[in-house]
């Protein structure tokens, strides 16, 4: 498997509160380190956000764990948005050791653009698209994929 060129790395803090019975990271916690990897790579990208900002909705998360993660484990989230669509984007994630030299989990997650008022879908705004390409390429990476139309 080739591994995803990711353009933001995020420290996380794993809390006490994170923790299940059997003392390690909840399995359901990843989901809120992954919405705080997005925050983050908005952030960093496009100004600080406030919620009227996302125009996205989650479509479709996949997250496989490799290892457990303890209470004083030190993890970093590696994303970046690695495919368009017309109307969706694909972020990918790996959580792991600052080195890398531990990957913890490895997640996916579809996003669409959506309307609220209208209750649809809409097309990519091209100045994001162009964000994203240029964010990419200012850190020597590819642009993302072109998702096929279906």
């Amino acid at each position: 498997m080739n591994e995803p060129q990711l353009e933001l790395t995020v420290p996380i803090e794993v809390r006490f509160a994170d923790l299940d019975i059997f003392g390690h990271v909840n399995n359901a916690t990843f989901l809120a380190y992954l919405e705080n990897a997005r925050v983050a790579h908005y952030r960093e990208f496009f100004g600080k956000p406030r919620p009227e900002d996302f125009k996205a909705v989650v479509a479709r998360i996949e997250i496989d764990y490799a290892a457990p993660v303890w209470l004083d484990s030190e993890i970093v989230c590696h994303i970046g948005i690695t495919e368009l669509g017309r109307s969706s984007l694909t972020f990918e994630y790996k959580i792991c050791t600052p080195d890398a030299s531990m990957v913890y989990a490895r997640a996916k997650s579809v996003h669409v653009m959506f309307d609220k008022q209208s209750q649809r879908s809409f097309p990519i705004p091209e100045e994001f698209r162009r964000a994203i390409v240029h964010a990419r390429a200012a850190r020597g990476l590819p642009p993302p994929k072109e998702k096929a139309a279906k």
